[in-house]
């Protein structure tokens, strides 16, 4: 029933999608990218590895340092 996780994600490519397409990466827990062709939206951000008492269950789905430049913030 609980299974280890070994943490590991994969990068995406953090390009905008082409014409007329969405591209939506889940980062974890709440936090998603959401990129059109000419505006990029990101909702709850979090990179932490701890959440109060939880520990982080694997590696954020894309790193800080990729991240592309984003028009609007939600928290």
């Amino acid at each position: 029933m609980f299974q280890k996780r070994d943490g590991t994600s994969r990068e995406p490519i953090p390009h905008p999608p082409e014409a007329g397409k969405i591209r939506v990466t889940w980062i974890g827990h709440a936090s998603f990218l959401i990129q059109f062709p000419d505006h990029s939206v990101i909702i709850d951000p979090n990179w932490a590895n701890w959440h109060g008492v939880v520990k982080r269950q694997r590696e954020p789905g894309l790193d800080l340092h990729l991240m592309p430049l984003v028009d609007l913030v939600m928290v």
